[in-house]
């Protein structure tokens, strides 16, 4: 049953990144580097890359409730040379697509960061979001 509630949660974190990532003409912002996608950088301008990692499970109940938590990163790269204010902007963005959403049986909570990771070879800038799910036994 875990493996159905993380893959649920993993396509309703990608669904709404696919659906709200999008500028005002439709298109999306950025291309995306999705897990286990082949992928190549563009030759010019930045990327995002979503990535969910699940943390241990929580009883919260004695009569079959458990609390499922995790973190969606989403790793925002450039070319570097180019500052980091382009993607300071996109994280403000990626903020607004996932802080303090309820969806069914998902609770994302406040975002943090940006973080600076790396310069070299990409910039790289990290956001995270916390999450929960309910998963009844």
């Amino acid at each position: 049953m875990a493996s159905a509630l993380q893959s649920g949660i993993v396509a309703a974190l990608e669904a709404r990144l696919q659906t709200l990532w999008v500028d005002a003409a439709g298109d999306p912002r950025t291309p995306i580097r999705w897990p286990g996608v082949a992928f190549t950088p563009p030759n010019a301008g930045p990327w995002i890359e979503p990535t969910t990692v699940f943390g241990n499970g929580i009883e919260a109940t004695k009569n079959g409730r458990n609390l499922v938590v995790g973190v969606l990163t989403v790793n925002l790269f450039d070319r570097p040379g180019i500052g980091a204010g382009p993607l300071y902007t996109l994280a403000d963005l990626l903020r607004d697509v996932f802080n303090r959403v309820d969806l069914p049986n998902l609770t994302l909570r406040v975002p943090s960061g940006p973080r600076l990771v790396a310069e070299d070879p990409f910039l790289q800038l990290a956001l995270t979001v916390p999450f929960e799910a309910d998963e009844l036994v």
